[in-house]
């Protein structure tokens, strides 16, 4: 399920604003509670490794696209890290996470294992 690049919305365009290495400080917190939210909407999702971090593809109707939207600017907020970056072309949508050093390593893993 690939988003066309010719209807794609940008809905979430959220560059990282922390430095990458402070991503290293994930091991000694516990995210499953910050991120707990998306998870719902991500199960499922393909997966794919991107330079950085990962790419994930799923459906969502167009109200619970918004809805998903204000989650991922939320996340974006607290895991200042890693840049979010949300297309869609309903249902078809497309969630990017990436980051630097760590923060690459660190969403690869987390948003990985939300998909499964």
């Amino acid at each position: 399920m690939l988003v066309s690049p010719v209807n794609v919305n940008l809905l979430v365009d959220m560059p990282a604003v922390r430095p990458g290495r402070l991503a290293g400080s994930l091991a000694a917190r516990d995210l499953s509670e910050e991120v707990r939210e998306l998870r719902s909407h991500l199960r499922g999702a393909r997966c794919e490794t991107i330079d950085g971090g990962v790419r994930l593809e799923f459906a969502l109707d167009v109200e619970t696209l918004a809805l998903f939207a204000e989650l991922v600017r939320a996340e974006a907020d607290a895991l200042p890290f890693f840049s979010f970056r949300l297309l869609a072309d309903p249902p078809r949508c497309r969630l990017e996470v990436t980051g630097t050093g760590p923060a690459a390593a660190a969403a690869r893993a987390m948003f990985r294992e939300m998909a499964a």
